[in-house]
């Protein structure tokens, strides 16, 4: 493991964590340290790195600096990958499909927008709550959490908030790490009914409202962005 300068404690690396993050973007920097403090105060949330000893000035870096890129859904990339061959015969002799080449190229559509849907869920949950004190933790800066709430008083424990896009989307390693502490997880849509789970978002202001229609319409203004960028 790659360690280089192992921190003990946040106010030994406070310094090195505040230069990193502001280099990249300053505006993040209250909110970078005070998850870094977080993940000091209880080192078994923090969010490792392969190859990388956690709390090493380069673990502070790299986490900095995927907590800043991190925050703006990317465009979807359809795969360049070339499908088996296999998959084209089984849709033209069971489901008789005769157009089985747009079959193909449409649901490599539908697997890319898919692949996006969780990044543009965060960032438009994120647009809402970060300004009433929740904090998002892009860059798996704590393990299996997306937003954390921290309380008034400093002696009571952060609320961590886990997101999915739908109730199936879990794999089994991501719940084992959930299992046995205070994470709580929210999903958006049930898998089965397709009916969306907005009302039962936790620990939300009353002067917040997190809706279905709301998030559409943040998703169009997305991807009329990338359309511009592109």
């Amino acid at each position: 493991m790659s360690s280089g300068i192992v921190y003990e404690n946040f106010s030994t690396a406070k310094a090195v964590a505040k230069n990193a993050i502001s280099e990249i973007d300053i505006s993040l920097t209250k909110n970078f340290l005070k998850v870094l403090e977080f993940c000091f105060k209880y080192p078994e949330d923090a969010g490792g790195i392969s190859g990388l000893t956690k709390f090493s000035a380069r673990w502070i870096q790299v986490k900095a600096k995927n907590f800043a890129t991190e925050r703006n859904a990317k465009p979807p990339k359809v795969t360049e990958l070339v499908s088996d061959p296999l998959i084209q015969k089984i849709c033209n002799l069971y489901f008789e499909v005769e157009n089985v080449d747009s079959l193909i190229l449409h649901h490599k559509y539908g697997m890319a927008a898919e692949q996006v849907t969780g990044s543009l869920l965060e960032e438009y949950i994120a647009s809402q709550i970060e300004p009433i004190g929740w904090i998002w933790c892009t860059g798996k800066l704590i393990k299996a959490t997306d937003f954390i709430k921290f309380p008034k008083s400093l002696s009571s424990r952060p609320v961590l908030l886990q997101i999915k896009n739908r109730s199936n989307s879990e794999n089994s390693s991501s719940a084992a790490i959930r299992q046995g502490t205070d994470i709580i997880e929210w999903h958006r849509m049930d898998a089965e009914s397709g009916e969306t789970n907005w009302e039962k978002f936790p620990n939300i202001s009353t002067n917040i409202s997190l809706t279905e229609s709301d998030f559409h319409n943040f998703v169009k203004a997305k991807i009329a962005n990338w359309r511009v960028i592109n």
